[in-house]
């Protein structure tokens, strides 16, 4: 239960306050349908973050796997050289 003591406000455009309040489920106030999508806000950063996390482990071992080849590459090099 919110009191008074705990709250602000937060002037919206009409437009936008009409939009939140399609969004309250029975029995809900404005103060839940906000804590509703910044929870979903937070979880789709999350879920961004964790994709770019991914996307920088795949770059850091394609990187060391290209070193990995060239370093058997050269070694291959090195001993068909000296098998001549």
């Amino acid at each position: 239960v919110l009191s008074n003591d705990n709250m602000t406000t937060i002037h919206v455009k009409e437009e936008t306050w009409q939009k939140l309040n399609q969004l309250k489920q029975p029995g809900e106030t404005m103060d839940d349908v906000v804590r509703r999508l910044l929870k979903r806000y937070e979880i789709t950063l999350a879920n961004e973050q964790s994709e770019k996390i991914d996307v920088d482990e795949l770059i850091e071992e394609f990187i060391k796997e290209t070193k990995d080849i060239d370093h058997t590459i050269e070694a291959m090099r090195k001993g068909w050289k000296r098998s001549k």
